[in-house]
């Protein structure tokens, strides 16, 4: 090469290529320019590398083949140790677990998830569900709209067979009797109750009342003032004339009209008339009939009378095909 200054130097070259080596020379040395500043191929960044350079790619990317152009990197196709899902991340990967589960603090491995402990609204009971929980109530109660609060549940107005009745207790029901009836042994229907039956303290007579009883006395006897025994009375007012259309009944210096079994004793408590005992109450579930001093029990049409003599079951039909046949008459005629 020349010396300096080169200006006034002239150079004599033979061939086109000797220029063109002359020229990349003379860049170097007289310009300084880089390569990549000359020119490059590389889809994303040139890097110099001496008398010539080189391409790379941009973090998440790979260098093709052809060591230009760039495809995007694919860390979890290249292996990955994420237990359940691997996300790319640039030029790594992140790891997910699927619905349901929490990553671990390895980064890499899932345990399944737990709602109910991450804290919730339910009144009673906390049961998990996937990726999230519901609620459920305790025995005895139901789950109200909100989903998440609970109310003693009413088991009566979903269907009971009591007579009476029903009480909820819990998740269940039991059946009770009005005043003067007792749970018959089925647990369902009610039978009025006989106080006199069971027991009493009346020296002569218990009458049933309702829901209670009365003692009353033998003719000649007037009941005490403890309602329960009787003496025998100083005079007998029904011997000296009484109007009493059934029994005359001493109490004290006087006395009280009373009626034979299946009467009632009129207002003017002198006079009797037939009793209702129908009307007095019964257990017929269809159909009361008065009998006497009594009552019967009958069903309506369709139905029969079961075995209690009080409740009715639909009657089960046996339907007969009757064939009918027209006669048939021929004429002769001539």
């Amino acid at each position: 090469m020349a010396s300096q200054p080169y200006d006034d130097h002239v150079f004599y070259v033979e061939t086109y290529g000797v220029i063109e080596k002359l020229t990349s020379k003379f860049r170097e040395t007289l310009c300084g320019l880089e390569p990549c500043a000359q020119g490059h191929n590389c889809q994303h960044i040139c890097v110099n590398s001496g008398d010539s350079y080189n391409c790379k790619c941009r973090p998440g990317y790979i260098l093709n083949l052809d060591k230009k152009t760039c495809s995007r990197s694919d860390p979890c196709a290249r292996g990955n140790d994420c237990q359940h899902i691997c996300i790319n991340s640039d030029d790594s990967y992140t790891c997910k677990c699927r619905v349901g589960y929490v990553l671990n603090v390895d980064q890499k491995t899932c345990s399944r998830s737990d709602p109910c402990a991450h804290g919730h609204d339910c009144q009673h009971t906390c049961v998990n569900s996937d990726d999230s929980y519901i609620c459920k109530c305790r025995v005895g109660y139901v789950l109200n709209p909100d989903k998440k609060t609970c109310s003693r549940s009413d088991t009566c107005p979903q269907g009971h067979d009591c007579q009476h009745v029903c009480f909820s207790t819990g998740d269940s029901y039991m059946c009770k009797c009005k005043m003067g009836y007792i749970l018959n042994p089925d647990q369902k229907t009610c039978s009025r109750l006989d106080l006199c039956a069971k027991g009493h303290d009346c020296q002569h007579i218990c009458v049933h009342s309702d829901d209670s009883y009365v003692c009353e006395c033998h003719v000649g006897y007037v009941l005490n003032a403890d309602q329960k025994t009787c003496s025998r009375s100083s005079s007998d007012a029904c011997a000296k004339g009484h109007d009493c259309q059934h029994i005359c009944v001493n109490s004290g210096n006087s006395y009280i009209c009373k009626c034979r079994v299946g009467y009632v004793l009129n207002v003017d408590q002198k006079t009797c008339s037939r009793s209702d005992a129908c009307a007095q109450g019964h257990d017929c579930q269809h159909v009361c009939i008065n009998n006497g001093v009594s009552y019967t029990c009958k069903c309506r049409e369709g139905y029969v009378l079961n075995t209690d003599q009080k409740t009715c079951s639909r009657k089960n039909f046996t339907f007969l095909s009757t064939y009918i046949f027209k006669p048939r008459f021929s004429v002769m005629r001539n």
